[in-house]
């Protein structure tokens, strides 16, 4: 038991950018040890290192939407995945915004904010996050008690 502690660190969530799936001030426990190691995987929720190396805010929580060698693409209020559009239970609203297709460069990875219209990720960033960016994998809401679960 004591390997699962010291592999998880805890955050609270700053804003609305990934609203509904994560509400501000959740509290959850972040995968820190192995995830890094495999890597994210598409639909995942992942805790990142801040591309524009804010002070304010180090780190961010996003979910993975495109991988190396992917183009992902927004129109038409969908998110597309080598022109497929992608099946997203968990956003708040579609993309009002447009994204050209994009190819994500090799160990990069494309990551949006659930909140669409409210997020700033790689569709503000015009562009993808390094691997060694990722910092660990969301997958358990603690706090608020209620709001408990897998993520």
């Amino acid at each position: 038991m004591g390997w699962w502690i010291l592999a998880t660190r805890g955050y609270v969530v700053p804003s609305g950018s990934m609203e509904p799936t994560l509400l501000v001030g959740d509290q959850f426990s972040a995968e820190v040890l192995s995830a890094p190691k495999r890597g994210p995987r598409r639909g995942e929720i992942w805790v990142l290192d801040n591309p524009q190396a804010d002070p304010e805010e180090p780190t961010l929580v996003k979910r993975v939407i495109g991988l190396p060698g992917e183009t992902v693409e927004v129109r038409d209020g969908q998110v597309l995945v080598n022109g497929q559009a992608l099946k997203e239970p968990y956003v708040k609203e579609a993309p009002a915004y447009t994204v050209p297709p994009f190819k994500v460069p090799d160990r990069q990875y494309w990551v949006l904010g659930d909140n669409r219209n409210e997020s700033e990720d790689s569709h503000v960033w015009k562009r993808a996050v390094s691997r060694e960016g990722f910092v660990g994998r969301a997958f358990l809401r603690y706090s608020p008690i209620y709001r408990f679960g897998v993520l």
